[in-house]
């Protein structure tokens, strides 16, 4: 988390490579002989999607449209309303990384300061302090229910607090590096902690039992999910690779290959039989998670990808931190959300002054929670979800030559 915080802090705005056509997203079909890595493609599906009538607020234009759009066509990206703001003041020292409960309701921070705040994201008030590692806070994670936190530091410590009465209940040791990354599996009974040498380690949630221990990857792991059945672990890293774990054997099930540099956010689709991975270039890779198959891919090349997220297992958005005209120096300080079924950016959330370090959809979807390193959480309405939600629209696939 804390290696994609910096990288995120100094991504430069990059030209589009999506227009309004799916130029940009393909459909795959891979070679059978290696089911895991995608050889060839097949042609866009068809571009039937128009920009939604519902969109508010002012456009600003994006690159010209690609291959498959109009020549000369500069579609206009609609920006986001202004948010609700509220100020999370109270660390001493930098922010560096954040997390943001599935409910909305909560997010957590950590900071250079050593410290975690949980924060009321209806009030901005500080509900808790959490203090008790020795170096800076490089990961954070809070389960679904908001109820309990876990924390990881350049100490390579993992801890587990009870949110709301700001208690430490466990101590985690064992790792070797700084801690990268942390998850909650659903239901909170077991949780996965990753240090920067790219080992992850299975933790009992209630007793502090270590369950398993899995060398995972050659780098830093940014990111894991567990799947909704809570049997899979899905790891994302600076290897440039995605795994999907058997948590049962702690064997690599499928690995995810396709990506050329580090790969920055992972999501499953609700129903579990798809993956979505994003990397620093701004591709996001859509595959089938029992099989490995590639079935998708969009190239935004607007800066990293921060966060996936689904509408529906159909249906994936992605978001992308990028810079304004002018202020590619600055970095990753607006948000756009790109449709892989519309394949283009379908909305733009700017307004924070430093970079966005975390993102998360409210409950019902129809709000985006922005974590900045201003020290700021920003809450959107995402004026395209009432078109997001009608059934998409089936591809139409064509075979052409090898990609």
């Amino acid at each position: 988390m804390l290696n994609f915080a910096i990288r995120a802090a100094k991504a430069a705005a990059l030209v589009l490579a999506c227009g309004t056509s799916l130029a940009g997203c393909q459909t795959e079909e891979p070679a059978a002989a290696v089911p895991s890595r995608p050889v060839a493609s097949v042609v866009p599906e068809a571009a039937t999607a128009q920009r939604p009538g519902s969109l508010q607020g002012s456009t600003v234009p994006v690159a010209a449209a690609s291959a498959g759009g109009a020549a000369g066509v500069t579609p206009m990206v609609p920006m986001a309303a202004a948010p609700q703001v509220l100020k999370l003041i109270g660390h001493g020292d930098s922010l560096t990384v954040a997390a943001i409960s599935a409910d909305g309701r909560r997010v957590a921070t950590g900071s250079l300061d050593q410290t975690v705040r949980i924060w009321d994201l209806k009030t901005g008030k500080e509900l808790q302090r959490l203090a008790g590692h020795t170096q800076s806070v490089t990961a954070v994670a809070l389960a679904a229910d908001g109820s309990l936190a876990l924390s990881g530091s350049y100490d390579k410590s993992v801890r587990l607090w009870d949110v709301h009465t700001g208690r430490e209940l466990r101590r985690l040791s064992g790792h070797r590096g700084y801690i990268s990354a942390l998850a909650f599996a659903v239901g909170g009974h077991q949780a996965a902690s990753a240090s920067a040498d790219g080992e992850v380690r299975i933790w009992d949630v209630a007793t502090g039992r270590l369950l398993r221990r899995i060398v995972a990857h050659k780098r830093a792991i940014n990111q894991m999910v567990f799947s909704p059945d809570g049997k899979t672990l899905l790891t994302a890293s600076d290897d440039g690779t995605a795994v999907l774990w058997n948590l049962a054997s702690g064997k690599a099930r499928v690995r995810l290959a396709g990506h050329t540099g580090w790969v920055t956010a992972a999501a499953f689709a609700p129903d579990g039989t798809r993956v979505a991975t994003g990397d620093e270039a701004g591709i996001l890779r859509l595959f089938d998670a029992h099989t490995g198959r590639l079935l998708a891919h969009c190239e935004s090349h607007a800066g990293p990808v921060t966060a996936v997220l689904t509408v529906r297992s159909e249906r994936f958005l992605f978001a992308v931190t990028r810079s304004l005209k002018g202020e590619a120096a600055r970095g990753g300080r607006s948000v756009g959300l790109w449709d892989l079924v519309a394949g283009r950016e379908i909305e733009r959330f700017a307004g924070h002054r430093k970079a966005v370090v975390a993102l998360q959809q409210t409950a019902d979807g129809r709000h985006l929670v922005t974590i900045g390193l201003d020290e700021t959480a920003r809450i959107w309405a995402i004026a395209a979800w009432q078109a997001l939600v009608k059934p998409a629209v089936a591809p139409a696939v064509a075979k052409t030559k090898s990609s």
